[in-house]
C-alpha cells in the first residue's frame, strides 16, 4: 500500500492529472452512489434524511475548510508555515463542530426530527470533518508538488468509505448503525493513510500557532464567506423542504437535481484548461483575444445547456426513475426547471472565477448576501405555496439573481478594464 500511495518520482505529473480526476469524479457521485443503494436496500425516507444530511454537512464544511486550501496551495514563498495552516485548521474545525452543534440541534427541534434523523445528520457532518482535517495535510502534499499522494489517499478513503456505507446499508437495514460504522472506519483509513504518507515531508514537530493562524482566518475570511453563503444559497429548496414537507419528497427532489451540477463539470472540463490563457489576455491587455474567449465559452455553457435540457426531455425521468428505483414521472417540468437553473449554475460560475481574475472578489462576496438574504426571506414561502414545484421554482430564481448581479458586475469590471486600455494609448 505504501508503495502505491507514494509512486514513482517520474510518474509524479501523470499520477497527479490522473488521481486528482478520479478523486473529483467520486467526490462528485458519492452521494449519487449512497442513493442508489439506499433506495433499494431501505426506502425513500431514509433516502430523504440521507439527502438533508448530506446537505447540511456540504454546508458545514465550508466552515471546516475556510477556503484555505487554493491559498495554502498558492503559498510557494511559505509566508505561513504548515504549522500556521495547522493552527488554523485546529480552530475553524472547533467552529465547524460548535456551529454543527447547535445548527443540527436547532433543526432537529424546530422541525421536529425523529432522534435517528439528528444522528445521522450529526454523523454525516463528521464524516465532513474527517474531509476537512485531511484536506489541510493534502494541502501541503500538493505545496510540496505531490498532488499524487493527495489525490491517491483522497480517493482510496473515499472508495472505501462509500463502499462501506453501500454494504453496511445492505447487510443491517439501518442507516444509523451503518453512518457509525462508516465513520470509525473512515477515521482508520485517514489515520492510517496520514500515518504512511506525512513522514516523507520531513516536516518538524507540529506546535499550535494562534497568531498566524489568526492571520490565515482574516485573510481567508471573503472567501470563506463567499463559498459559505453560495452553498446555503443552492441548497436553500433542500433545507426549506426539510421544515414544510415530507422526508419522501425531500428524496424525490435530491434524485431529480442529481444532474444539474453536470453542466458545470462539463464546463469546467472546456473552460480550465484555457484559463491560464485568458488570464495572460487579461494581463497583457489583448483585448480582441480575451472577448472571443470569453464569447466562446458563453456559447459553449449555451450549447451544452440546450443539449442538456433535451437530454432530460427526452431521457431524463427514465434513466433517473431506474437509477433511484422509484416512479418520478410526476417531475419531468420540475427536472427541466432545475437543468435551466444549471445551465445559469455554471454560467455564475464563469463569471465568478472572471471577475476573481480580475481581482474584484469583494463585489462576489456582495452578489452571495444577497442571494443569501433573498434565500431566508422567499424559501419557506415559496415551497410552502408549491411544494416541490415551489423548490425548484426557488432554485432557478436564486441562481437567475446572481447571474443578473455578476453580468452587471463583469459589466463595469469590463468598461474599467477598456477604459485602462484606451487612457494607457
Amino acid at each position: 500500500m505504501r508503495s502505491f500511495v507514494l509512486g514513482k518520482k517520474e510518474n509524479i505529473k501523470k499520477d497527479s492529472y490522473i488521481w486528482n480526476t478520479i478523486g473529483g469524479l467520486i467526490n462528485a457521485f458519492q452521494s449519487v452512489i449512497i442513493l442508489m443503494v439506499l433506495t433499494r436496500s431501505l426506502d425513500m425516507e431514509y433516502a430523504g434524511i440521507f439527502t438533508i444530511a448530506w446537505a447540511i454537512a456540504n454546508l458545514v464544511i465550508t466552515i471546516g475548510k475556510y477556503g484555505v486550501r487554493n491559498y495554502q496551495v498558492t503559498d510557494v514563498n511559505e509566508k505561513y508555515s504548515f504549522n500556521d495552516y495547522f493552527s488554523n485548521r485546529v480552530i475553524v474545525s472547533i467552529l465547524m463542530i460548535i456551529f454543527t452543534c447547535i445548527y443540527v440541534c436547532f433543526l432537529s427541534i424546530s422541525n421536529q426530527y425523529a432522534f435517528d434523523k439528528t444522528v445521522i445528520v450529526f454523523l454525516m457532518c463528521y464524516l465532513k470533518l474527517i474531509d476537512s482535517v485531511e484536506d489541510v495535510f493534502h494541502g501541503m502534499y500538493q505545496q510540496h508538488e505531490r498532488l499524487d499522494v493527495a489525490s491517491k489517499c483522497m480517493s482510496i478513503r473515499l472508495i472505501l468509505s462509500t463502499v462501506c456505507l453501500c454494504v453496511c446499508s445492505i447487510i443491517f437495514k439501518d442507516l444509523l448503525i451503518s453512518s457509525i460504522i462508516t465513520c470509525v472506519f473512515s477515521t482508520l483509513i485517514f489515520v492510517y493513510l496520514l500515518k504512511i504518507t506525512y513522514s516523507i515531508f520531513n516536516l518538524p514537530k507540529i506546535q499550535f500557532d494562534f497568531f498566524n493562524a489568526k492571520r490565515i482566518l482574516k485573510d481567508c475570511f471573503p472567501i470563506f464567506a463567499g463559498s459559505f453563503l453560495s452553498f446555503y444559497i443552492l441548497n436553500a429548496p433542500k433545507y426549506a423542504i426539510d421544515a414544510l414537507l415530507s422526508s419522501e419528497l425531500q428524496a424525490y427532489y435530491g434524485f431529480i437535481s442529481m444532474p444539474v451540477f453536470v453542466i458545470g463539470l462539463l464546463n469546467n472540463f472546456v473552460f480550465q484548461p484555457i484559463l491560464t490563457t485568458v488570464a495572460n489576455c487579461y494581463e497583457t491587455k489583448n483585448k480582441d483575444q480575451f472577448f472571443q474567449l470569453i464569447k466562446r465559452q458563453i456559447v459553449v455553457i449555451l450549447i451544452i445547456t440546450i443539449v442538456a435540457l433535451i437530454g432530460s426531455y427526452v431521457l431524463g425521468i427514465p434513466v433517473l426513475s431506474i437509477l433511484y428505483n422509484c416512479d418520478l414521472s410526476n417531475y419531468k417540468v420540475d427536472l427541466l426547471i432545475l437543468m435551466l437553473g444549471g445551465g445559469i449554475l455554471a454560467y455564475v460560475g464563469f463569471l465568478t472565477t472572471i471577475i476573481t481574475l480580475m481581482r474584484n472578489q469583494n463585489i462576489i462576496l456582495i452578489g452571495y448576501v444577497i442571494g443569501g438574504v433573498l434565500a431566508i426571506v422567499l424559501s419557506q414561502l415559496v415551497v410552502s405555496l408549491y411544494g416541490l414545484r415551489g423548490a425548484s421554482i426557488l432554485y432557478l430564481l436564486l441562481i437567475s439573481v446572481l447571474a443578473v448581479f455578476f453580468s452587471i458586475a463583469f459589466y463595469f469590471n469590463l468598461k474599467i478594464w477598456k477604459e485602462g486600455i484606451t487612457n494607457e494609448g
